[in-house]
Parts: structure tokens; C-alpha cells; sequence
């Protein structure tokens, strides 16, 4: 997937591993969506950390 957002062709690509270019596609559009997710789950962390100890 990373050699897709790198801005390979996604039709060279698919050649080379095998696959048809539809099927790439759904890959990158699941691993672009499993991306954002994350992201988003990681927006909802508490915004305060615990005061360090005085030293």
C-alpha cells in the first residue's frame, strides 16, 4: 500500500503482484480507512497527562 500513496501506478503495481487492479484498489481503500479509524480513535484520548513527579 505504501508504494500506492508514494504514487506508484496503480496498473504497474498490479501486474507485478498479481492482482487485478480493482482488487489493489479495495486494498488501498481498506488501508486508507483502517488509517483514518486509528486516527480518529486516537483523537478521543484524554487531552491531560499525569503531572510528572517533583524532583
Amino acid at each position: 500500500m505504501l508504494r500506492l500513496i508514494k504514487g506508484e501506478e496503480l496498473d504497474s503495481l498490479s501486474r507485478e503482484l498479481g492482482v487485478t487492479a480493482v482488487v489493489l484498489n479495495e486494498w488501498r481503500e481498506k488501508f486508507l480507512a483502517g488509517a483514518e479509524a486509528n486516527l480518529m480513535s486516537r483523537s478521543t484520548a484524554p487531552t491531560s497527562t499525569p503531572s510528572s513527579p517533583a524532583g
